[in-house]
């Protein structure tokens, strides 16, 4: 008899506190928790976003950098061309006109 009253004194001393809750959480604790945790979901995404942007506006600004020097490239062979053609027109006018006249000239009479 002992035996069972001194199992039943256990379990009852350390089985009290393996059933005790905690107490339980109020409304407002719950809207302060939620309310954290929002802000905290709304500054990461602020962050990311900005993040996103700032990689985005890296992005766009390299691909206008690279838009910009193909232009020039462009515009300089464009220019490089137009020189050569003006060269060659130049030189086949030259080459057009006779350096000697076709007739020669016939002195005036007096």
């Amino acid at each position: 008899m002992k035996l069972r009253i001194l199992a039943v004194a256990t379990l009852v001393a350390f089985g009290g506190a393996a059933f005790a809750q905690a107490p339980a959480a109020t409304k407002t604790d719950i809207k302060a928790d939620v309310k954290a945790g929002v802000k905290a979901d709304v500054k990461k995404h602020v962050k990311a976003d900005a993040k996103a942007d700032v990689k985005v506006d890296a992005k766009a600004e390299a691909k206008a950098r690279a838009q910009a020097k193909a232009d020039a490239k462009a515009k300089a062979k464009a220019e490089a061309k137009a020189a050569r053609m003006a060269k060659k027109e130049a030189h086949a006018a030259k080459s057009a006109t006779p350096a000697v006249p076709a007739t020669p000239a016939v002195p005036a009479k007096k």
